[in-house]
């Protein structure tokens, strides 16, 4: 029980930590600034079932050098909070109450995006190489600096709380 409680502990404090370095990364840049990278529109049928998928998945921590490809990268943010009812504006990944706190960022080499998913794409938030800092901010976890990509989740809790109060941080 111990243990658990200590890496939920880990994890809410690196998710804090994350917020808080792209929080005050977006507000350091202004709007006007950001370079705009339009991704490919995700592929909706796959050549794996979710079962399979489901069965293979393994946690890694080495990774190839290789940079994703564009639509890699297109198909790895829709599938985390790409818009899956354009009417509605539902998304890949449920939220309560339709609020969608969560935030993704994606950072390599290039520099820091923030995915929008009303119109599938990213948007520079900071310029440069970024991981190390990101890095340092998860009690030094070599294999985040070593990555050719890491996504970043947030949460802006906000969004929930205007529906639901104090019941939103549960």
């Amino acid at each position: 029980m111990k243990k658990m409680l200590l890496a939920c502990f880990l994890i809410m404090m690196f998710i804090g930590i994350s917020f808080l370095v792209m929080r005050s990364v977006v507000i350091e840049r202004g709007e006007t600034e950001m370079e705009i990278l339009n991704l490919p529109a995700p592929r909706l049928r796959g050549d794996v079932s979710v079962e399979e998928t489901i069965l293979k998945r393994r946690s890694v921590r080495s990774f190839s050098k290789t940079e994703l490809t564009k639509k890699e990268i297109s198909q790895l943010v829709w599938a985390g909070q790409g818009i899956t009812e354009s009417s509605t504006g539902h998304r890949a990944f449920p939220s309560a109450g339709a609020t969608y706190p969560l935030e993704l960022y994606v950072m390599n080499k290039d520099g820091l995006y923030h995915y929008e998913p009303r119109g599938h794409k990213l948007k520079l938030v900071r310029p440069g190489d970024l991981r190390s800092s990101l890095n340092r901010a998860a009690l030094g976890q070599a294999f985040i600096a070593q990555a050719p990509v890491d996504i970043v989740i947030t949460a802006v809790y906000e969004r929930t709380e205007r529906r639901y109060g104090e019941r939103a941080t549960r």
